[in-house]
């Protein structure tokens, strides 16, 4: 639960590696503290949404939305950042989490490593990432399996830009494991 302790120094660093152009491997890129003081909200607000909307294509080539609300529908895939997994012949393509939250603010950057930003717009998610199963999968002859990473650990919770969103996807849960 660390991050949801550190919630604005997290998202300070999300939307700093966003301005910044760093492009996203799951990972936040840690700032100091002096840049995070250089970043500042717009009358110190964040505004919370209801409903998400993403654009795709279907496997028809016609145009579709998915409609994304954290009560009701808040399960998405996304594509995988990492390259920690050379080891593994073929990785996994895809990271899939939980939406908790769909925010937006309008922020002011005045420092010395970029131009100055005024009344910026950053739409962000807050998100709780599903960790694979690695049992399952083509090879053992069974469903990918999927569960929430553990609350402890520093990568179960994290921010992500609503353009890296790919689809949503609907899960079957296993009640034989009981968890």
């Amino acid at each position: 639960m660390a991050l949801i302790q550190d919630f604005v120094p997290h998202l300070k660093d999300h939307i700093l590696g966003r301005l910044f152009n760093r492009p996203y491997d799951g990972d936040e890129n840690p700032f100091t503290d002096e840049q995070r003081r250089h970043l500042t909200f717009l009358n110190n607000q964040i505004y919370r949404h209801k409903v998400l909307r993403t654009n795709y294509t279907s496997y028809d080539l016609r145009r579709c939305q998915d409609l994304f609300n954290p009560r009701t529908q808040a399960d998405f895939m996304t594509f995988f950042h990492e390259d920690d997994s050379q080891d593994q012949e073929e990785p996994f393509p895809y990271w899939f989490g939980r939406i908790l939250g769909i925010f937006h603010a309008k922020v002011n950057y005045v420092g010395l490593d970029l131009p100055m930003i005024q009344e910026e717009s950053v739409d962000f998610l807050f998100v709780r990432w599903y960790g694979r199963d690695e049992t399952g999968g083509w090879r053992s002859k069974k469903l990918h399996r999927i569960g929430f990473v553990p609350g402890n650990d520093l990568s179960a919770f994290g921010f992500l830009d609503p353009k890296e969103i790919i689809h949503a996807i609907h899960l079957i849960p296993a009640f034989q494991y009981k968890k």
